[in-house]
């Protein structure tokens, strides 16, 4: 029997937030095979390389799949430089491994890396190990004898294999992490009630949207367009959670699940069918969520939106992030929003190419005037095959390739011109003028009286801290 060890390195920033992706992933692998033996190391809760040597050492794996973004590439390369130590074969998949596989093909410690989603081209090197001939025969596994170019972003991007139908995929295997946990931990609808219980739901894979700093990312990994699985295939995950986990409340962690208005009108009737008395949230676009269905999803339990703002300054938003909106249009949203009893969460960035002092303070002021409840300040940071970073790259800007210094809540990595401890600085303002806002005394309150909002707090401003 092949012994298949998946490792998930999470160092930094513990969060209630599982990693669905690869759950979803050896989900899918144990239902397609009977001769596999597979084992998850999830680093989240347990960040010790020394458990993971350990973990080599027990369990003894042909094969070691590693999940790496860009922020994880420095831990995944250490853990595949421990599995080489422990013979095992070392296949690297996820962001970071699709737009930027010859990173980690550099390493003599990696054997394989797998662009796109991974389901059925790890199915394939699983069928065909240790045959190395027909393992990697197939177009979304590239090898250093397939992936010869060095220079960055000169690299074949191999053919991605996805999952047409969503509905194929089971239940992620939430068996093998330790979701007691990871629910404890669980903030995302603490601005509801601290005490829920819940935790995140993916529904599609994709993005019709153009951003600069998510783009072409999300077509390389999922291809173009927008994939969803069914209301009832979603709705059957949420009722076993509840069953097997006790939880109450999720989030759609999907980037725009309201862009397909039928679906997400199909599935607020599927959860009044089913009477599962969840308070829930998710992701939205400025302009993209009619007040006509944001009644509809109020009725079924909505409570809480996120939605991406980015920046106070119009030109930010058009020339640099290619965002799609115009500012105008912001406040009725959020105001809409609001009239509906509906909770709002906002994402900006600070520190864009070009940006001026003047237009980071327009954005913080903008934060601080909305009627939001929630909000984050993350640094902008040029991610490796994005948009943002080829136009970056073509104006002459010096962008850091030491992928450890990849860190948006608290690093800058490239020569903005105000400086690296300006952009923090200004990061800093904006966290406590917006907390410190009368508005969100209410939060702050609510937070400190329940233990678990107490501890939940930590969680968040350790990203705040280190800044």
């Amino acid at each position: 029997m092949i012994r298949f060890l998946m490792v998930f390195p999470r160092f930094k920033y513990p969060t209630g937030d599982p990693p669905i992706g690869p759950a979803s992933l050896l989900a899918f692998l144990r239902k397609k095979t009977t001769s596999v033996e597979y084992k998850f190391f999830d680093a989240t809760f347990n960040p010790s390389f020394e458990a993971i040597d350990r973990t080599f050492a027990g369990f003894k794996p042909d094969i070691t799949g590693i999940y790496c973004s860009t922020l994880m590439y420095a831990d995944a390369l250490k853990i595949a430089r421990m599995g080489k130590k422990w013979h095992s074969f070392v296949v690297i998949g996820g962001p970071h491994a699709t737009v930027a596989p010859e990173t980690l093909l550099k390493s003599k410690h990696v054997d394989a890396v797998i662009v796109g989603e991974g389901e059925k081209p790890l199915l394939h090197l699983l069928r065909a190990f240790p045959d190395e001939s027909l393992m990697f025969s197939h177009p979304s596994i590239l090898t250093r004898k397939n992936e010869i170019h060095d220079n960055w972003g000169a690299h074949s991007s191999g053919s991605i294999d996805i999952v047409e139908n969503l509905d194929e995929l089971p239940v992620p295997a939430y068996d093998l992490l330790d979701m007691n946990r990871y629910i404890n931990n669980w903030f995302q609808m603490d601005i509801v009630s601290p005490d829920l219980r819940g935790t995140n739901i993916l529904v599609s894979r994709g993005c019709p949207f153009t951003c600069s700093f998510c783009q072409p990312t999300l077509d390389k990994i999922f291809g173009k367009g927008v994939r969803y699985r069914s209301p009832d295939h979603v709705v059957a995950e949420i009722e076993f959670l509840k069953h097997a986990y006790n939880i109450n409340s999720f989030i759609l962690t999907d980037d725009t699940p309201t862009f397909n208005q039928k679906w997400m009108h199909d599935f607020v009737e599927k959860l009044k069918e089913k009477k599962l008395n969840m308070a829930w949230g998710c992701n939205t676009r400025v302009g993209l969520l009619s007040r006509s269905l944001l009644k509809e999803m109020r009725g079924a339990g909505f409570k809480r939106v996120m939605v991406g703002i980015e920046s106070g300054s119009q030109r930010i938003l058009d020339n640099v992030y290619h965002k799609g909106i115009k500012l105008r249009d912001v406040p009725g949203f959020i105001k809409m929003l609001k009239a509906e009893g509906t909770k709002v969460f906002a994402y900006f960035m600070l520190g864009a190419p070009t940006e001026t002092k003047r237009e980071i303070q327009e954005t913080i002021d903008l934060a601080f005037a909305l009627p939001i409840d929630e909000a984050t300040f993350s640094i902008t940071t040029p991610l490796p095959g994005t948009h943002m970073e080829q136009e970056m790259l073509s104006r002459g800007f010096t962008i850091s390739r030491r992928f450890p210094d990849y860190d948006y809540y608290s690093s800058l990595i490239y020569n903005q011109g105000l400086g690296p401890g300006t952009i923090r600085r200004f990061q800093r303002e904006a966290f406590f003028k917006f907390y410190l806002h009368p508005y969100r005394w209410t939060l702050l309150i609510r937070m400190v009286k329940s233990i678990h909002g107490i501890k939940k707090a930590l969680l968040k401003l350790k990203r705040i801290i280190n800044i």
